[in-house]
């Protein structure tokens, strides 16, 4: 009955709510009154919670995803979504939104066992089932206009986003190089084409590419600073310098072009103009709490601070990094590898 007080969007919420008690605990007239309880506190919280805000609950995560999702931040909205099941494994409203924001992103897949989970849950919902159904169409076609091939560069070049955006990145690049035969001078081919491989570790290959592109685009930032990396993963720390430098004089609004010049400045032994980039990226947009911490954890690990590079580095990992395999291998890291609070940090990642 308590379910009446709720608005529409809560209503869902709440059903699924006592769906999960009864699944779970609920097995008893004291734990049918905790879960009354339980729910009512969701039933006076706001109807919604701003971006930036941290939610203190399933619900609440539930609500910034829908808010993520109607603004197409669907990387946003499908974390949000994914907290949301994570506290409350019997979301079906929250796995069938995750289901639609993995759909707008391409990812067919993802999206079907997401409403496939929905619908083991509650195999009569209508929304399940009629979004399963779309999707399902959606892929089919999708995978008949793969079968027939692109019929113009642009439509190889979105092709090849996609797949390494899914980490396909040698099907990748064979689009990218068909997107390239039939335009020569394609600068965002060769751009996506040259960070394919840059995120394959052919940095050799990605600077001819970035190359190409600022030839044909010299005023292109994203260029310079794609470049930029690359020089710096050779460990050419001048000539990054340059092209990050380059890319801020024609962008300043980058936060991560700043992020990795502070890094360079570092390996040139200019700290203070390193972390005075660092502060430059606060208040860009587009800043992520754990690059900016992992950004500094590297820089003060290339300082030889073990105590501060542990500190943001701990501090990347609490506010979302989970790329430990990138640690092990991150270069920046490696004057602290036998460190006591990095091998603490690592034990079992």
């Amino acid at each position: 009955m308590i379910c009446i007080l709720a608005t529409q969007r809560q209503l869902g919420y709440c059903i699924d709510m006592i769906h999960a008690f009864i699944r779970g605990n609920g097995k008893n007239i004291v734990q049918y009154i905790y879960a009354a309880t339980f729910i009512l506190l969701f039933l006076i919280l706001p109807p919604f919670v701003q971006a930036g805000d941290v939610p203190p609950n399933a619900y609440a995560y539930f609500e910034r995803g829908v808010s993520y999702a109607d603004k197409k931040q669907y990387d946003k909205a499908i974390q949000d979504f994914s907290n949301a099941v994570e506290l409350s494994p019997y979301y079906v409203r929250a796995y069938i939104e995750r289901g639609r924001a993995y759909a707008a992103k391409g990812l067919h897949e993802k999206a079907l066992v997401d409403l496939n989970r929905a619908l083991r849950l509650e195999p009569k919902n209508s929304d399940a089932s009629a979004l399963k159904k779309f999707i399902e169409e959606q892929k089919k076609e999708s995978e008949q206009a793969a079968a027939a091939g692109p019929q113009n560069a642009r439509a190889y070049i979105e092709r090849g986003v996609a797949y390494i955006e899914k980490g396909q990145h040698e099907k990748g690049i064979r689009d990218l190089n068909s997107a390239l035969r039939l335009e020569p001078n394609n600068a965002d081919a060769h751009v996506l084409r040259g960070i394919a491989y840059s995120e394959m570790e052919q940095y050799d290959k990605a600077i001819s590419d970035l190359s190409r592109a600022i030839e044909l685009e010299p005023d292109n930032a994203y260029a310079y600073f794609s470049r930029g990396m690359g020089y710096y993963y050779l460990k050419s720390f001048q000539t990054s310098l340059k092209d990050l430098s380059r890319s801020i004089e024609l962008n300043g609004k980058d936060p991560n072009v700043y992020l990795l010049r502070g890094m360079v400045m570092a390996r040139l032994g200019r700290a203070g103009a390193g972390l005075e980039d660092f502060q430059k990226s606060e208040g860009l947009k587009g800043r992520k709490d754990y690059q900016y911490h992992y950004g500094l954890a590297g820089f003060y690990a290339v300082l030889n601070d073990p105590f501060k590079a542990c500190e943001h580095l701990s501090k990347s990992i609490a506010t979302g990094y989970k790329g430990f395999a990138s640690i092990k291998k991150d270069f920046d890291f490696d004057n602290i590898r036998t460190e006591p609070c990095y091998l603490q940090i690592m034990k079992g990642r």
